[in-house]
């Protein structure tokens, strides 16, 4: 009996709040979406990340008409598209409101790796992703981290496929967890707290409470482990 009924089915895994207006990383159900693969619909999330946003409030949700990156087919039909898979933003406070520049910034993964196409033993990268604050529904809008020039400053590029990690995870598997801890992960969110100029990120591993932390002067790092 809630005062706002939902609007979208699926799940949200991030939500970010601009000023009046919110905006989540979601996987949200849409009538193009087989029946076959989710015949539990609307329980569980589809193969495919957007942004679902709600403008002025937090109750008037609809999904962007793009997605970053998602899976078609199954069986061996299956395919990927999108290079870059989101996963969390960067916060600056109450409705960003210690925001440093005009920017919202999002880590990911890449596509392969996110969908689990890549061997387990593979290094665990994380992406950057940036929009300006105004231009958060255009799919164009959004740049990747490239890497630094030679002055250590931060490139952008408009191609997904041009991206670089701005942080790498080679931490081997450990014995637990009933078969093996995951211990490599990336990170997922960060939040920048202004009274020590710090970016604090979170990595959040396969498990209940198998979390790392870590702390950058600038979202694209260089990261130090925290614990």
């Amino acid at each position: 009996e809630a005062e706002h009924s939902a609007q979208l089915a699926g799940k949200a895994g991030a939500l970010l709040a601009v000023g009046a207006n919110f905006y989540a990383i979601a996987s949200i159900y849409r009538s193009t979406d087989s029946k076959e693969l989710y015949p539990h619909r609307p329980s569980g999330s589809p193969s495919h990340l957007e942004i679902a946003f709600s403008l002025g409030n937090a109750y008037s949700w609809q999904a962007a008409d793009w997605s970053f990156c998602g899976v078609t087919g199954h069986g061996s039909g299956r395919a990927l598209y999108g290079e870059f898979c989101p996963l969390g933003f960067v916060s600056y406070g109450a409705g960003d409101s210690d925001s440093v520049d005009d920017y919202v910034y999002i880590y990911g993964m890449d596509a392969a790796s996110y969908w689990s196409t890549l061997s387990s033993t593979a290094p665990v990268n994380t992406y950057l992703a940036r929009v300006p604050k105004s231009s958060i529904l255009s799919a164009t809008s959004y740049r990747y981290f490239a890497g630094l020039d030679s002055q250590g400053r931060p490139l952008w590029s408009a191609h997904a496929e041009q991206m670089y990690p701005v942080f790498s995870e080679h931490s081997v598997n450990q014995v637990g967890c009933g078969s093996l801890c995951t211990m490599a992960a990336t990170i997922e969110e960060a939040a920048y707290i202004g009274a020590l100029g710090r970016y604090i990120a979170v990595a959040q591993g396969n498990y209940v409470a198998q979390t790392s932390f870590y702390e950058a002067s600038y979202p694209w790092g260089p990261w130090s482990t925290m614990a």
